[in-house]
């Protein structure tokens, strides 16, 4: 019994952070320079 909540945990923990880091991949930078975004829209229109 002991075992079989350790693996629970241990794969709750394992969920937990790939929500996390699929998150923080996903996370939109809150407060951009206008900078990068003036080379981003250059570089998309050069493509």
């Amino acid at each position: 019994m002991v075992n079989s909540i350790d693996e629970l945990d241990a794969q709750e923990d394992h969920e937990v952070e790939n929500c996390l880091q699929h998150l923080e991949s996903r996370r939109v930078d809150e407060s951009p320079k206008v900078e990068e975004l003036i080379l981003n829209v250059q570089e998309k229109e050069v493509s």
